[in-house]
């Protein structure tokens, strides 16, 4: 498997788990500067590869 593959798996699994964290939690999950910045980056670095 590839690294960009592998890296967009973890993501995605990342991803899922904070949408259900943030439900079990009661907020707004993606109203957050550092899940943004995280899918920022992780843009970045698919368009890179």
């Amino acid at each position: 498997m590839s690294d960009s593959k592998s890296l967009l798996i973890i993501s995605v699994g990342l991803m899922l788990e904070t949408i259900m964290m943030g439900r079990l939690m009661g907020g707004y999950q993606f109203d957050q500067a550092v899940a943004e910045e995280a899918r920022v980056l992780t843009r970045q670095y698919l368009a890179e590869t």
